[in-house]
C-alpha cells in the first residue's frame, strides 16, 4: 500500500509539472509554440513505470490543451503524449545512459510528430494541411529532446524515484 501511495503521488506531481511546463512556458512561432512539457514527459518515462508515466503525460498535457484554449486537440494530445511515454519508458527503464536518453527522446519525438500528423489529418480533413504543421511539430520534438537529454544527464545521479 505504501508503494502505491508513493507512485500515485509521484505520478500526480509529474502530471502537474507536465501541465505547468506546457501551459506556462511557451515560445510562440508560426504554426504553434515550443514548450518544455514534452521533456517532462520523457522524465516521467525515466522515473515512473510505463502505465504511470502514460497517465502523467496524458493528464498533464491534456489539461494544458483544455486550459490553453486548444480543447479540440485534447483527445489527440492525450493519446499522443501517452504513446510518447509508452515508447520511451522501456528504453529508459532498461539502461540509463546518454545513448538511451537520446534514443528514447528520438522515439518519443517520432511518436509526437506522427501523432499530431494523424490528429491534424482528422481535424482538418486534409493531409496537406496536416503536413504543413509537421515542421513545427518536429521543432517541438527536437527542442524537447535537447532539454530532456541535458536535464536527464544532470539529474541522473541526483534524483532516484
Amino acid at each position: 500500500m505504501k508503494n502505491t501511495v508513493k507512485i500515485i503521488a509521484r505520478t500526480s506531481m509529474l502530471a502537474a509539472v507536465i501541465f505547468c511546463l506546457t501551459f506556462f512556458i511557451k515560445i510562440p512561432f508560426p504554426g504553434g509554440y515550443v514548450h518544455l512539457g514534452d521533456a517532462a514527459i520523457s522524465l516521467a518515462a525515466l522515473w515512473l513505470p510505463a502505465p504511470w508515466a502514460m497517465a502523467a503525460a496524458a493528464v498533464g498535457a491534456g489539461l494544458a490543451d483544455i486550459a490553453g484554449g486548444y480543447a479540440a486537440y485534447a483527445p489527440i494530445t492525450v493519446v499522443t503524449k501517452a504513446l510518447m511515454a509508452l515508447v520511451a519508458s522501456p528504453i529508459l527503464r532498461k539502461k540509463q545512459s546518454l545513448a538511451s536518453f537520446c534514443i528514447a527522446g528520438i522515439a518519443a519525438g517520432i511518436v509526437n510528430v506522427a501523432g499530431y500528423f494523424v490528429g491534424d489529418c482528422i481535424l482538418s480533413g486534409e493531409p496537406l494541411v496536416a503536413l504543413s504543421y509537421t515542421p513545427a511539430n518536429a521543432l517541438q520534438s527536437l527542442a524537447s529532446l535537447i532539454i530532456f537529454v541535458v536535464t536527464a544527464k544532470l539529474l541522473d545521479k541526483k534524483i532516484k524515484f
